[in-house]
């Protein structure tokens, strides 16, 4: 079940009492979670609003105009049902555009933070299939494949694949630097700031002295 199809669920009361309390559990552990169900909880009921507060009204005066203008009532029907579809699906997309939160993808409200970006290399050394069932190499090609094409949001549970699986020091910081970078990308301001502060406070870390890390800190004030 995707994800929006069990946001779905839980609030159609269509679960079963099991998959309820792990739905609630997940609520209280999952920070990323609950910020995605309330997004998506507004989102349904802002849309709700507008469809029961403009939607009829116009779908009322398509049907005065078509019953009107036309003594076919079953044309007249389908063509209401046409204009029924099309508004929903207008209103729907406005109320996304309005309620989404500023995570503009591959835009950013800081100046050059890709510039930021380390890309990564194909190295010979990351052949292993250290921890994970899938080889290294192959999770540093698809990381650097996705930065390369400023696909951020993509990139981000690759990122944090080879930050949790990865044995070899170097790729693991060059991915949580990467990760704070495609956070300040996409404006996730604190969690960029939270990644920041871990790599400064860390002495071992690659970053911790890096040039740039001051300065990428100065932009996310």
């Amino acid at each position: 079940m995707k994800q929006f199809e069990l946001f779905e669920a839980y609030l159609g009361k269509k679960l079963t009492p099991e998959e309820v309390n792990s739905f609630e559990s997940k609520l209280k552990s999952n920070p990323d979670f609950k910020e995605d169900f309330v997004l998506h909880k507004n989102l349904q009921h802002s849309f709700d609003i507008l469809l029961e507060q403009d939607v009829l009204g116009v779908i009322d005066n398509i049907e005065q105009k078509k019953l009107s203008n036309n003594n076919a009532n079953g044309i007249a029907r389908a063509s209401s049902k046409k204009w029924i579809s099309l508004a929903a699906s207008t209103l729907f997309l406005l109320t996304a555009y309005l309620l989404w939160p500023s995570k503009e993808i591959g835009k950013s409200e800081f100046s050059q933070i890709s510039e930021y970006i380390h890309h990564f290399k194909e190295l010979d050394s990351t052949r292993g299939t250290d921890n994970s069932t899938t080889p290294i190499s192959e999770i540093v090609t698809t990381a650097k494949e996705l930065l390369e094409k400023e696909e951020w949001i993509e990139a981000i549970p690759v990122l944090k694949q080879l930050i949790a699986q990865s044995s070899y020091i170097r790729i693991k910081h060059r991915a949580e630097w990467n990760l704070a970078v495609v956070y300040a990308q996409i404006n996730e301001k604190e969690k960029a700031k939270d990644i920041l502060l871990k790599i400064m406070n860390d002495s071992s870390h690659d970053y911790k002295d890096h040039p740039e890390l001051k300065s990428l800190m100065k932009k996310l004030r």
